[in-house]
């Protein structure tokens, strides 16, 4: 049972833990607070900027699946993103970086709908903002089950592997500003991915520069970001050396 509250803000349903409705009264246990999960049309989600998670692959591979467990041929991207969104809205931002390192990226215009999708997210955590949102064009876009199956059977021996290695270390360096340093660096990579769609790999290789970063804000785990950042650096100086 759903209850619908409006007001200036578009509809959100909370969904009681217990509850019944009889004949306009409303009897049963409700949760707390913080049990409710807000769902909102179009794409927005109420949610801490950041929660830290032991297994945060293994949660959106998860969460992917169980999505796809009632012989559905496809998942619309706002039911998965609507799902990670009441945990993080760093979670929502790995959940594309992934994909772009699966399978799933051989589908052609992929990798430019993630980069745009990455983009999206990344703007507006910098902004600073806690309701996310996407346009219906990327929002209601579909994933072939097959295809999305495959690909979450693919990363399950690297997700178990990349959960086992994240853990909480320099802290300070996923604080303001250098998280937003970090953020900047996912929409810089989103933004490009559309434009690298003919070269083989490179949004694969981006993806994974956002899925490490997305990870790090998600584990709390900072050496990792550091890791990240310095070979990104180091990479695009070579490129710039070897080109000029």
């Amino acid at each position: 049972m759903f209850l619908i509250f409006k007001g200036n803000f578009p509809p959100i349903l909370f969904r009681p833990y217990n509850g019944q409705l009889n004949n306009g009264e409303i009897k049963g246990n409700f949760a707390p607070p913080e049990a409710f999960r807000i769902r909102a049309k179009p794409l927005f989600w109420k949610t801490d900027p950041m929660t830290q998670s032991s297994h945060p692959v293994e949660d959106v591979l998860d969460t992917t699946d169980q999505l796809l467990e009632h012989g559905k041929d496809g998942l619309q991207v706002s039911e998965l993103m609507d799902e990670l969104g009441v945990k993080s809205i760093a979670a929502v931002l790995l959940a594309p970086s992934l994909a772009l390192v699966s399978p799933l990226s051989g589908i052609p215009l992929f990798s430019s709908a993630c980069g745009i999708t990455i983009a999206l997210i990344s703007a507006q955590m910098l902004m600073g903002r806690n309701h996310l949102w996407l346009p219906s064009f990327l929002s209601k876009r579909s994933l072939p089950a097959r295809n999305t199956q495959k690909a979450t059977r693919t990363l399950r021996s690297l997700a178990a592997w990349m959960d086992r290695r994240f853990k909480r270390r320099l802290q300070s360096l996923l604080t303001p500003p250098f998280l937003r340093v970090l953020q900047g660096i996912c929409l810089l990579c989103g933004l490009i991915m559309p434009f690298l769609e003919i070269l083989p790999f490179t949004s694969s290789i981006l993806g994974g520069v956002v899925a490490l970063l997305a990870l790090s804000m998600l584990t709390g785990d900072g050496l990792i970001a550091l890791v990240t950042v310095t070979g990104l650096t180091l990479a695009i100086g070579g490129a710039a050396i070897h080109l000029f």
